[in-house]
């Protein structure tokens, strides 16, 4: 990230005659409003365990100029609450709670309540490293062609244990292409978008539900480019929620119909798609391959004891797995040579 930028971002922070307006034609100078130039876009959905840590990483940014916007789809758990006591201490909470409407309809209400030039996407499950916001929004000002821009992340299991950094690559052409084949290429809670281009092309389609991030990604390659920085700032929690077969089937389906009618839109022709199956089902069998497949990645990444928690997972899972079993004592060995099947 050129530094000249990022100072300019952190100059920025405060830079009132480019982020108030008026309110009246008569009201004068001291009813100006200001008006942020980040506005973060948080869903929550029965997500207690992990809400806090994902919400004091948003008020730690060292860019300071944004509203953070949260709406609770109707959790059952300790959300709200946990949410309240935030929203009571820092004015730059806009809180709602709600009836469950599902993700899609939570986002695209997030996005109507945005007042900033920029959105910033949060899951409450993840964490947000304190620079990402001064980083993004330095680039996104000194590259007005950008229509979105991801990060690097650290993939975290569910106890924050390091497991492997995840490095997409930088450039629109291989970005918009991954996306095409049904890769996502941007990680959907650490884009930073321009809120005009996002309302431009039509926002969040319900229509593709559980695969809306990769059509939005889609959609914003054909108004502007797309890019990550090659920088680490978030930390994306793998949590090992199981799906069942019918909902992983309605995911690629969203997938591919995204992806094919892109390829209409832009006078290509229709070709496979990807599938990505990285949560595990309700089977045992499932199960165990998940533990194992992300052991061996943890140690492969140089992080042996997040690898060996899996590996004891996967054998609780499936006591007499040949395959956790060698994955345990070749990993005890501190055999790194070894090769996944």
């Amino acid at each position: 990230m050129d530094r000249q930028n990022v100072n300019n971002a952190a100059g920025r922070r405060s830079a009132w005659p480019s982020s108030v307006v008026e309110e009246g034609a008569s009201a004068g100078l001291t009813n100006l409003r200001h008006v942020p130039r980040v506005s973060v876009l948080l869903p929550v959905y029965n997500a207690q365990a992990y809400l806090a840590e994902a919400i004091e990483s948003i008020l730690r940014q060292s860019f300071a100029d944004f509203e953070f916007l949260i709406i609770d789809d109707g959790s059952t758990d300790g959300s709200v609450e946990i949410v309240s006591l935030y929203a009571a201490r820092d004015p730059r909470i806009r809180f709602v709670a709600r009836e469950n409407r599902g993700l899609v309809a939570t986002l695209n209400e997030l996005a109507e309540m945005a007042q900033g030039e920029y959105l910033a996407r949060m899951d409450a499950d993840d964490i947000s490293l304190s620079d990402r916001f001064l980083h993004q929004v330095a680039r996104l000002d000194a590259e007005p062609g950008l229509s979105a821009l991801g990060t690097w992340w650290l993939n975290i299991d569910e106890m924050g244990n390091p497991i492997y950094v995840a490095t997409p690559p930088l450039d629109h052409p291989t970005v918009d292409a991954l996306n095409l084949s049904g890769v996502a290429a941007l990680s959907h809670p650490s884009v930073m978008m321009r809120t005009d281009r996002f309302r431009e092309v039509g926002c969040y389609i319900e229509t593709y539900k559980s695969a809306e991030d990769v059509d939005l990604w889609l959609r914003l390659a054909e108004h502007g480019r797309l890019a990550n920085l090659d920088e680490v700032l978030l930390r994306y929690r793998m949590l090992e929620t199981s799906i069942s077969g019918t909902r992983r089937d309605q995911q690629n389906d969203s997938k591919r119909r995204a992806c094919a009618d892109a390829r209409i839109r832009r006078g290509l022709p229709q070709q496979d798609i990807v599938t990505d199956d990285w949560r595990p089902g309700n089977d045992t069998q499932s199960r165990t391959k998940f533990a194992i497949s992300w052991g061996w990645r943890a140690w492969k990444a140089g992080n042996q004891a997040t690898a060996r928690r899996y590996f004891i997972k996967a054998l609780k899972i499936s006591p007499l797995s040949r395959d956790a079993w060698k994955a345990l004592i070749f990993g005890a060995l501190r055999k790194r040579s070894y090769k996944e099947n």
